[in-house]
């Protein structure tokens, strides 16, 4: 099963990236993200890292994380897997950027083919996301907020966010 959504966020890609492409900026923008520990880049692919999460108001849950494709300003996908995965499942995420206009659409897309989750709850975690409504704000909210908020100065590879 997977997970698709997107959204337009007024900035160049590569202001988008910087938040997307830094682990330790997860926790700013990703609300379901508790703690990230990343330790200092530059990432890129097989760049390893942990996350804790809570899901759906259940208990926190901690992932190893590993970026498995790194296009600057354009494809960022990585790998959960660890503790929080039973019988060594894993979901993987991915964000692609496009510039469309004056800004950037963000599409993202969650993977959880091999998360061993059982069916019927991958089905009901589907259906809801089609035709649900959400609630509170999401991942990709969290990324617009903070990218529209603040002024970006990093190229890629040199961990540098400034919020003036």
């Amino acid at each position: 099963m997977r997970l698709y959504d997107h959204i337009y966020v007024k900035a160049p890609p590569w202001s988008v990236w910087e938040v997307l492409s830094d682990p330790n900026l997860m926790e700013s923008w990703n609300p379901k993200c508790l703690r990230c520990h990343a330790g200092n880049g530059p990432f890129g692919v097989g760049s390893v890292y942990e996350a804790t999460f809570r899901l759906g108001g259940g208990p926190e849950r901690l992932a190893i994380c590993m970026i498995e494709e790194y296009q600057c300003n354009k494809l960022l996908t990585t790998k959960y897997s660890g503790p929080a995965f039973k019988m060594g499942g894993y979901v993987k995420e991915t964000y692609r950027l496009m510039p469309k206009g004056k800004g950037t659409k963000v599409k993202h897309v969650v993977d959880f083919d091999h998360s061993g989750l059982p069916i019927t709850i991958q089905l009901i975690a589907k259906i809801i996301h089609t035709v649900g409504y959400s609630v509170g704000k999401g991942p990709l909210d969290g990324v617009k907020e903070l990218v529209e908020k603040n002024r970006c100065h990093r190229k890629c590879n040199t961990p540098t966010f400034s919020d003036q």
